[in-house]
This record gives C-alpha cells, sequence and structure tokens, in this order.
C-alpha cells in the first residue's frame, strides 16, 4: 500500500462517475506535498512518554 491505512493524508475534492463503467474518479487534496518528504514517522498511539523521547531525540 502506498500509504498505511487510517492515517489521513488528504480531502476529496471531486468524484466523476464515467458511464458505462463501474469505475469513479476522483481528485484529492493531500494535506502536504508528498514530493518535498524526505523521512515520515508515524505514531498510531501519541503517548505522553512517546512525545517526551521524540522531543528529546529533535534536542541533539
Amino acid at each position: 500500500d502506498a500509504f498505511p491505512r487510517g492515517i489521513p493524508v488528504g480531502v476529496i475534492h471531486s468524484i466523476e462517475k464515467k458511464s458505462n463503467s463501474s469505475f469513479h474518479r476522483s481528485q484529492v487534496r493531500l494535506f502536504t506535498s508528498f514530493e518535498s518528504l524526505a523521512d515520515v514517522r508515524v505514531i498510531s498511539q501519541f503517548l505522553r512518554d512517546e512525545r517526551i523521547e521524540l522531543e528529546k531525540e529533535l534536542e541533539q
């Protein structure tokens, strides 16, 4: 999968149903420009201890 399930990456801007087809075409406005990202850290449960540890890592 390109994106982890359950993590929002954008909002649907438009949906177009193709005639004589079971497919739809949709446009999504992404929350960020994924072309400019080098590293991404996904934290599913952002608990206090995790936040403190990450802040310490960023200070180094």
